[in-house]
């Protein structure tokens, strides 16, 4: 993951390429066009074969591994975009990213889902999820379970609820609500959904 002190200040571009955002890199790419950013999307959630994307190289910087877009880059590897990526996680994201909707997102570089996972991961791994709801709320949670993005590890599955909920409100599979996170315990529910602005 790149930070703000690897990442160039401003970056040159013109009609037809654009430059690496990562410091002392000079190479140029391709500049992308309308459309473009949802065919690399698309390839990044493995929803497009490899026949249809021979064009995605002119938008790779081979050195730093990143895909460049006019207004952000997106990562070749989607571990190279999560803080938290152990053996554990890594199981666990594969897993989430069976049921995830729009996945190519936590590719993005400016990703909510990215900061979701970076910041809710690691207060539930250091178990911190009751006590800053606690904080917040003036109850303690029991038994929290945070579901990202609909993935509920105790059914292991979409959760169940959230289906019966979507099924109510008549939407679509394909296009059914998809929460950043519900934290869901014996005594409260929580929807968060992450804003960068």
């Amino acid at each position: 993951m790149f930070g703000i002190e690897e990442l160039k200040e401003y970056i040159q571009k013109d009609k037809t390429t654009i430059e690496c955002p990562v410091k002392k890199c000079i190479r140029r790419i391709k500049i992308m066009h309308k459309g473009d950013p949802q065919l690399l999307d698309s390839y990044l959630a493995k929803e497009t074969s490899d026949a249809q994307t021979q064009d995605l190289r002119d938008w790779f910087c081979e050195k730093h591994r990143i895909y460049i877009t006019p207004s952000t880059f997106i990562y070749d590897s989607l571990q190279d975009n999560l803080l938290w990526y152990d053996e554990e996680d890594q199981s666990f994201i594969e897993e989430i990213m069976k049921r995830k909707r729009v996945k190519a997102q936590l590719f993005h570089d400016n990703s909510e889902d990215a900061v979701t996972w970076a910041v809710f991961r690691y207060l539930e791994k250091e178990r911190l999820v009751s006590g800053l709801l606690d904080k917040l709320i003036g109850a303690m949670l029991e038994r929290p379970e945070l579901i990202y993005w609909s993935y509920s590890p105790s059914e292991q599955n979409a959760w169940s609820d959230l289906e019966k909920a979507r099924e109510e409100f008549g939407e679509e599979k394909k296009r059914g609500s998809e929460p950043d996170l519900i934290i869901k315990s014996d005594n409260a529910l929580f929807f968060i959904e992450a804003k960068l602005t």
